[in-house]
C-alpha cells in the first residue's frame, strides 16, 4: 500500500494545509529573529537556541525543530547541526530548517552575511541563486513534469556558466516526510498535483567559500501557486 498511501499525501487536505501554515509562520518568526539576534561572538548553539525560541514563541508550545544551523568553514559541506563554534564577522550563515507541527513540515532557507557587507562573489551567487529560484517558481502549476522545474534551475545556472557549482536537487515535496515526492530531479517522473506543497532550493556551493541556499515553500493551486514563506532572502 506504499504507493497508495504516497498518492494520497501528495495532495493536501484543508486541515493539512492548515497545519503546515502553522509550521511555516513559525520558520518565518525563527528566520526573522535570526536576522536581527545572530551577531558574531555568538556559537552556532546559540544561534539555534535564537531560532529554536522564536519559532516555539510563535507556535505557543514546544515542536521538534530541525536543520542546518552552520556558519564560515562549516558552511562548505553543504549543511549541519549547530555546533560550539563561535560566529566570525563577515561569517557566511547557512539557515535551512523545519518546524514540526503535529507530524506536517515546512522547509525553507536562507545564507547570509553576519555583521558585514557581502563580497561581490557571495552576491553574485545570491543573486543567481534568487533568479533561479524566481523563473522556476513562474512555471508552477498541476500537471506539470517535475524534471522541468529541475531543467529551469539548471538552466538558469548554465546561463550565468555556474551549473557545475549546483551539485544538489532543485527541490522536493513536503508534508508528513522530508523529502517526500515529487521530487525535482533531472531524472524525477513525478507530475506537480493540486494541492502539492514543494519547496525549492537553488544552491551554489564554492570551496573556500561555501554553500549559498535559497528556498521557498509553495502551495501547488489549480491556477499555478501560493508563496507560503515569506522570510527574507537577503545576503547582508
Amino acid at each position: 500500500i506504499d504507493g497508495t498511501l504516497a498518492r494520497l499525501k501528495r495532495s493536501k487536505d484543508a486541515d493539512e494545509v492548515a497545519m503546515m501554515r502553522q509550521s511555516i509562520r513559525a520558520i518565518d518568526a525563527g528566520f526573522a529573529a535570526a536576522r536581527e539576534r545572530i551577531h558574531a561572538g555568538m556559537s552556532e548553539f546559540d544561534a539555534f537556541h535564537t531560532v529554536e525560541r522564536a519559532s516555539r514563541d510563535s507556535l505557543g508550545m514546544l515542536m521538534p525543530i530541525y536543520g542546518d544551523f552552520v556558519s564560515g568553514p562549516n558552511t562548505e559541506v553543504g549543511g549541519g547541526a549547530p555546533s560550539e563554534r563561535i560566529i566570525r564577522e563577515g561569517d557566511l550563515f547557512l539557515l535551512d530548517y523545519s518546524v514540526v507541527v503535529y507530524g506536517y513540515r515546512g522547509d525553507f532557507a536562507n545564507a547570509w552575511v553576519v555583521d558585514g557587507k557581502a563580497s561581490d562573489q557571495i552576491r553574485y551567487l545570491h543573486d543567481a541563486c534568487r533568479e533561479a529560484l524566481a523563473e522556476a517558481e513562474k512555471i508552477l502549476l498541476p500537471g506539470l513534469a517535475a524534471a522541468e522545474v529541475d531543467r529551469v534551475v539548471r538552466s538558469s545556472f548554465a546561463a550565468k556558466g555556474l551549473e557545475g557549482q549546483f551539485t544538489s536537487h532543485s527541490g522536493h515535496g513536503l508534508g508528513l516526510g522530508h523529502p517526500d515526492p515529487p521530487y525535482f530531479v533531472p531524472k524525477s517522473s513525478d507530475r506537480l498535483v493540486e494541492g502539492d506543497i514543494v519547496a525549492i532550493e537553488p544552491s551554489q556551493k564554492v570551496p573556500d567559500l561555501g554553500c549559498i541556499r535559497v528556498e521557498h515553500n509553495y502551495l501547488i493551486t489549480s491556477g499555478g501557486c501560493e508563496r507560503l514563506s515569506s522570510h527574507l532572502l537577503t545576503v547582508d
